[in-house]
């Protein structure tokens, strides 16, 4: 009785004690997406490089709820960008032609302006709804993850993706097509806490494809807020309520 009390404490313990690893890919990927997309309002700032110098940059403010399935994205800068904003739905990207006074759906894989950044990179397409996750590796420290496209909406036809282990700090994405050809590599820095949670604030971006080329996603701040439902909807990138609230 005693031996067998001793050993379930000990099964115990060792199950108390037991690292993250134990967690399924899913529920990874879960844990990143809730810590790089909280509902709140997001500063963001947007360079490409050629050949070491500005080609081109942007600067934006990006509201998100209900685990990034509804995100609007307004351009602050540059000038001719202003008015020509974004929103997703439920994995549907729109951007609103000032101009032309209309709102036309726009492919997530589609490369944004000449940079290395898809549009669904800069909605932040969250991974648990657009990639199946399994481990491939894992170190001490650090889960390899093969996360392959649930379909054709998604941005990338499969990423190699490196997570820290407790942290659920994204640490770098090599997207690659579907011949297994690396398409370009993300690589997460400047780690800073935010909200009282260590995250990335910058995305770096380069490709084999590209080598003279880089660009970089630089998070500005981050303020906690949900924005009312109401808001997220086609018609609301030409009349821009949320900023009359």
């Amino acid at each position: 009785m005693v031996k067998a009390a001793k050993y379930g404490f000990a099964l115990l313990l060792f199950w108390a004690m037991s690292p993250a690893w134990t967690m399924a890919p899913s529920e990874i990927i879960e844990k990143v997406d809730a810590l790089m997309n909280p509902e709140a309002r997001v500063m963001l700032r947007l360079t490409f490089k050629k050949n070491g110098r500005v080609d081109e940059s942007y600067e934006m403010k990006t509201y998100a709820r209900d685990n990034n399935q509804k995100v609007i994205v307004r351009f602050t800068a540059p000038a001719s960008s202003i008015g020509n904003d974004l929103i997703m739905l439920d994995r549907n990207v729109w951007m609103y032609q000032q101009n032309a006074g209309r709102t036309l759906r726009v492919p997530a894989n589609l490369a944004f302006g000449d940079t290395g950044f898809s549009y669904g990179d800069i909605v932040r397409l969250n991974l648990k709804d657009n990639y199946n996750a399994t481990l491939a590796s894992e170190t001490d420290k650090e889960w390899v993850l093969d996360l392959t496209a649930k379909d054709r909406q998604s941005p990338y036809h499969r990423i190699q993706f490196t997570v820290a282990k407790g942290s659920f700090v994204p640490v770098k994405a090599v997207a690659l097509s579907g011949a297994g050809q690396i398409i370009k590599t993300i690589e997460y820095k400047a780690i800073k806490n935010v909200n009282g949670r260590d995250k990335p604030t910058e995305l770096f971006v380069t490709s084999p494809l590209s080598p003279d080329e880089e660009s970089t996603m630089t998070y500005e701040a981050e303020t906690p807020m949900v924005l009312a439902e109401q808001f997220f909807n086609r018609q609301n990138l030409a009349l821009r309520l949320e900023e009359h609230q």
